[in-house]
């Protein structure tokens, strides 16, 4: 059993922001040895300060995939202001799992401001800024992304051709989000099968594992779910199931009221009808329908520029 509840306990407590401060300055020598707004030459550049930093890894193998380390490796070509995404910020996305496609290249470049080096500690308040994908956001000096529930944890890391800014999720639309995710390659053909990208703009997703979806769809176990699967119920009211009308935070569930376990909530779906989520006595798992399908949350709160994800081991029943 995953102790999802305790790990996200943990994570408040400690500040994403601060777990990324130490990596970037323990990880990375050329930053311990300098100062951090030394823009010398000698200084890494915003590539090579990626690379050094462990919990930077998913971004590393997604730049490398989509050819553009060259790019943030060109002092001449500079300045470059990364948004950089955690490997937390990916999950359930795990090492080797980036696919190379013009789709994961053009997500990333939207973690890309070229030509501009923004600190935020000298904004007085927000600023726009237009990233490599051609897309306009507005970024405050207190590090939030307007528009998302997406924020900057660590700022201001500084490097020799720019600077870099951590962030908590990956700047994507959520089907842009289910798309690169291995996990979600069955979600994603039924999202799309069904018609249903437009429902999941501004709301919460309850995301079925892969296995999941074939065990409870797939009828005559082929490996895909065909367009007359499952004989019984109706694939688009079945996903609408999962679908919550409003972001839910699988944090500030937990944080709310953290002596009080067990603790459930209930939150209406797309479908009309009700989940509940809830967890174990002691805090350490989260639930969704603990009744009937009994679905843990293997993966919690997926921010995306959008909505949320979770991702959950069952698939629900309207």
């Amino acid at each position: 059993m995953i102790d999802l509840a305790t790990s996200l306990r943990r994570w408040g407590r400690l500040g994403l922001g601060l777990f990324a401060l130490v990596l970037v300055t323990t990880g990375c020598d050329a930053f311990i040895d300098q100062d951090q707004s030394d823009p010398a030459p000698s200084s890494p550049t915003v590539a090579e300060a990626v690379t050094k930093v462990p919990a930077l890894s998913r971004l590393e193998e997604g730049l490398q995939k989509s050819n553009l380390v060259d790019d943030l490796q060109d002092v001449d070509n500079g300045p470059f202001t990364v948004i950089a995404p955690t490997d937390g910020a990916f999950a359930p996305i795990e090492g080797g799992e980036l696919s190379q496609s013009a789709l994961l290249k053009t997500v990333l470049e939207g973690h890309v401001i070229a030509g501009e080096e923004l600190v935020l500690e000298d904004l007085s308040g927000q600023q726009n800024v237009q990233t490599l994908a051609g897309e306009e956001i507005t970024i405050g000096s207190d590090g939030s992304i307007d528009g998302t529930d997406l924020s900057v944890t660590n700022q201001d890391v500084r490097a020799a051709n720019g600077t870099i800014h951590v962030v908590d999720g990956v700047f994507a639309e959520m089907i842009k989000r289910v798309r690169i995710t291995k996990q979600y390659d069955v979600l994603e053909a039924l999202v799309e099968r069904e018609n249903l990208i437009d429902e999941l703009d501004g709301r919460t997703l309850f995301a079925p594992s892969n296995g999941a979806l074939l065990s409870r769809l797939d009828e005559d176990d082929s490996g895909v779910i065909e367009d007359d699967e499952p004989q019984e119920g109706n694939v688009s009211d079945i996903l609408k199931g999962h679908i919550h009308d409003g972001i839910f935070s699988a944090a500030e569930f937990l944080d709310d009221d953290p002596s009080a376990f067990p603790k459930s909530t209930t939150l209406e779906t797309r479908s009309g009808g009700n989940i509940t989520i809830a967890t174990d006595e002691d805090g350490d798992s989260v639930f969704v329908n603990p009744d009937d399908e009994n679905a843990e949350v293997t993966t919690p709160d997926v921010k995306t520029r959008n909505g949320r994800i979770h991702s959950i081991d069952a698939v629900l029943t309207p």
